[in-house]
C-alpha cells in the first residue's frame, strides 16, 4: 500500500497535532497541580478531565481511531485500552493501600 504525497502530509500533520495536543494537556495538568488555585477536589476533577480529553485526542489523532466508523477493530482497541488503564489504576490503588497499611 503506497501513500500519495497528500495522504502522507495529512498523516504527518495528524501526528504533529496529536503530539502538540499531548504536550499542551500535560503542561496544563502540571500547572493545575503546581500552582493550586482551587480546592483539592476541583483540582482532581480538572486533572481527570484533562486526562480524558488527552485520551480521546490520542485515539483520534495518534491512533487514527474514528468513532464515526462502526468497526470491530476500533471497538477492540478502545476496550483493550480501557481495560489496561483500569488494571493500572486498580493496581496502583491496591499497592498504595498495602503500602499505607504496612507503613502505619
Amino acid at each position: 500500500m503506497t501513500e500519495t504525497g497528500s495522504e502522507r502530509a495529512h498523516v504527518i500533520r495528524s501526528y504533529i497535532a496529536g503530539y502538540l495536543a499531548a504536550v499542551v494537556l500535560i503542561l496544563a495538568a502540571f500547572a493545575v497541580v503546581r500552582w493550586p488555585n482551587f480546592g483539592s477536589t476541583v483540582t482532581l476533577a480538572i486533572v481527570l478531565a484533562l486526562a480524558l480529553i488527552q485520551m480521546a485526542r490520542h485515539f483520534q489523532l495518534l491512533f487514527n481511531v474514528s468513532l464515526k466508523k462502526s468497526s470491530r477493530d476500533n471497538f477492540r482497541l478502545i476496550a483493550f485500552s480501557v481495560a489496561i488503564g483500569a488494571l493500572m489504576i486498580a493496581g496502583t490503588l491496591i499497592a498504595l493501600m498495602i503500602l499505607r497499611h504496612w507503613i502505619m
